[in-house]
């Protein structure tokens, strides 16, 4: 009995957190009021700085450290517990939060850490006196679509909740793209450029802030983490009101443009001969969309009997590829189509057919996650999920933009 008490004491012990952890925070570059008396070493006057004659210093960059020190902050240090186990083999739960609000005179920051050290931080550049406060702000509508260009156009409306009127109201948005990031002391100083508001907002009442972000031109449907913060004054306070999303990048708009862009690439591919739009084509594209998108899960379902309900006694030679197109861009997707998808590009460049007709909407539709080493369903009437977990694929079911095709004599 001994024996089991004494283990429990011990094991009790090793994760009870009892060691303390220590963070020491500084914000970059942000000093006292009278530091910039510091950049006047190495003139040729005799103003005393720092102690020093200014004259006998020159440019000895050394003393200009010596004298911007004598201007910092002292550290904003953090103490927490660790555990043993922690302590000595960096196992179980860590010690510190993952963000804390760090003022120092004028300004504040945002770090960020792992659980045991610091690997990033915000840098503002002004002074917050309060971290995500209740009842003041709320973050509504925030949305992105994608320009034609291919950049992303992100927006966020901000909606006055509490009881006092909001001023100086600056929205940063934490987007892929957008943020401007360097090394501070071993972790990343992450950089964001603020977007105004309406400047001053009266209880209840609302403004939207949008700003357009660089992205790739083929990651639309990929998935997209970003944070929004939401910088005022209320009630005399500053405040900083912080939301992670998660979300999606936005495909491309798939219209009778973009197609028409598309069949363009795929013309000049056919070397003279060209595709021309049929109408009815475009009816059995529909047909067979409604089709195939109500049995999703077997690839091109119910061609054959689409084709003799459709086509009844006709003998024109017809095919079909049915696309996913929304992450790109007309001719990035042409090239990526030949490269990842030769079967289904074969198809539209088969000699044999000289009239298509298309149909375009939204679906759901099994996506391989990647990595995955398959790129095409090679042939009609296969069970796409279990095909996909043969290979060793995961997958997942989104809504995404659909385009039959349908090639015909």
């Amino acid at each position: 009995m001994f024996a089991v008490v004494t283990t429990v004491v011990v094991a009790v012990t090793l994760v009870v957190p009892i060691v303390p952890a220590q963070l020491s925070f500084s914000i970059p570059s942000n000093f006292k009021q009278g530091y910039v008396t510091c950049k006047s070493i190495g003139s040729n006057n005799t103003t005393q700085v720092c102690g020093f004659a200014c004259d006998s210093l020159r440019t000895n960059r050394t003393s200009i450290k010596l004298c911007l020190k004598r201007f910092m902050y002292a550290p904003v240090n953090i103490t927490e517990r660790a555990s043993l186990v922690f302590a000595l083999f960096h196992l179980g739960l860590p010690p510190f939060r993952q963000e804390y609000l760090v003022t120092q005179g004028n300004e504040s920051a945002l770090y960020y850490t792992d659980g045991a050290n610091v690997t990033a931080a915000e840098l503002f550049r002004l002074r917050i006196d309060e971290l995500n406060p209740n009842n003041i702000v709320a973050i509504e509508n925030s949305s992105f679509v994608r320009l034609p260009t291919g950049s992303v156009s992100v927006s966020v409306t901000v909606r006055n909740i509490g009881s006092a009127p909001l001023s100086r109201e600056l929205v940063y948005f934490r987007f892929p793209g957008l943020e401007s990031n360097g090394t501070c002391n071993g972790y990343i100083c992450i950089g964001l450029t603020p977007a105004s508001c309406q400047g001053s907002l009266s209880p209840g009442s609302s403004c939207t802030s949008s700003i357009s972000a660089p992205s790739s031109q083929n990651n639309g449907g990929e998935r997209l983490y970003y944070s929004i913060d939401i910088i005022g004054v209320a009630a005399g306070k500053s405040f900083l009101y912080r939301t992670i999303f998660d979300g999606v990048y936005p495909q491309y708009k798939v219209d009778s443009n973009w197609v028409g862009a598309f069949i363009k690439d795929v013309n000049s591919a056919r070397n003279g001969s060209s595709l021309s739009e049929d109408s009815t084509l475009d009816a059995f594209a529909h047909l067979r969309f409604n089709t195939s998108a109500r049995n999703y899960g077997i690839s091109n379902y119910g061609f054959n009997s689409d084709y003799r309900l459709f086509f009844q006694g006709s003998t024109r030679r017809a095919g079909e590829t049915i696309l996913y197109p929304g992450r790109f861009t007309p001719d990035l997707y042409s090239q990526d189509l030949q490269q990842s998808a030769p079967g289904h590009w074969s198809v539209l460049v088969d000699k044999n057919y000289s009239k298509f007709g298309y149909y375009v909407a939204t679906a759901p539709y099994i996506v391989a996650t990647e990595p995955c080493s398959i790129t095409e369903i090679p042939r009609p009437d296969i069970n796409v999920t279990e095909f996909l977990s043969v290979h060793g694929c995961q997958y997942t079911t989104q809504t995404i933009t659909w385009l039959v095709i349908e090639v015909g004599s």
